[in-house]
């Protein structure tokens, strides 16, 4: 009977140990598991474009491709086409400042607006070198028309999930670019379905382009106001140069010279 007992003994122990094993086996694959996904990496691609001569316009371009190739040309009269062309100018310096603004103005999108954009920066130490930088896991590749750059490729890589903190000054410049970088694509491929309250503050200062809106106390510098109408106008100062087919009523224009064919002044004074 003791045998028995000890044989039944042995064999609950046995299984006893063979389910901690099993559990033990569970826990390591699922820290394995977690560990993994926590050291899952990003790479991020940096493109450091170093201006040797100053472009001298067609066909002096740069062609940069972070999923779809966008060509962008250098020009003496970039008002013509400013999305695609860049302005010509004196130095390598100068030419870098013009490229990083038009890339900025533009953004190279990886498909098509809203899509993840290419990120552009001057370089800190080097005032002939552009920064760019492609989206997370996205290639990146840059190519030149004409003899008058050379590019140079650093990929990095970190892990994929960084906090946002509230302290951003801690967070290097890299880290920050991207968290905003990320925030913008968000906000633009998943719009939200809450408005911004009215009157709030980091927003104060924005317009959109084509709500009605009423502006207190701007100046608007060489507008084109068409369709519209100037009501209870202070004074208009300055060259005036035409009031093409309108009507001035109930005015009083003082020291004034008139050229060209004047069509009506109602109840007004001269």
């Amino acid at each position: 009977m003791q045998r028995i007992f000890a044989l039944i003994g042995w064999r609950s122990a046995s299984g006893l140990r063979q389910r901690c094993l099993r559990l033990a086996l569970w826990l390591f694959a699922i820290c394995y598991l977690l560990c993994a996904h926590r050291a899952h990496a990003a790479t991020e691609v940096t493109a450091y474009v170093w201006i040797t001569n100053t472009p001298a316009g067609l066909p002096t371009n740069i062609v940069v491709n972070i999923g779809a190739a966008d060509t962008r040309n250098w020009t003496n009269d970039a008002t013509l086409a400013p999305a695609t062309t860049i302005q010509i100018t004196n130095s390598t310096a100068a030419s870098a400042t013009n490229l990083a603004a038009q890339l900025g103005s533009f953004p190279v999108y990886s498909a098509g607006a809203g899509s993840p954009q290419l990120n552009v920066a001057l370089n800190a130490t080097n005032t002939s070198v552009v920064n760019l930088t492609a989206p997370l896991n996205t290639n990146l590749t840059v190519t030149f028309g004409g003899n008058w750059a050379f590019v140079v490729y650093v990929t990095n890589t970190f892990a994929e999930s960084v906090p946002i903190q509230s302290q951003t000054n801690a967070m290097s410049y890299r880290i920050r670019t991207n968290a905003v970088n990320a925030m913008v694509n968000l906000l633009a491929t998943h719009p939200a379905s809450n408005a911004v309250p009215l009157n709030s503050t980091f927003l104060r200062n924005y317009t959109d382009t084509n709500t009605a809106q009423t502006l207190g106390n701007k100046t608007l510098v060489a507008p084109v106001l068409q369709g519209g109408r100037i009501t209870n106008a202070a004074g208009l100062h300055g060259t005036n140069f035409a009031l093409t087919t309108g009507t001035v009523s109930a005015a009083t224009i003082s020291a004034s010279t008139y050229s060209g064919t004047v069509g009506a002044l109602t109840n007004g004074k001269s």
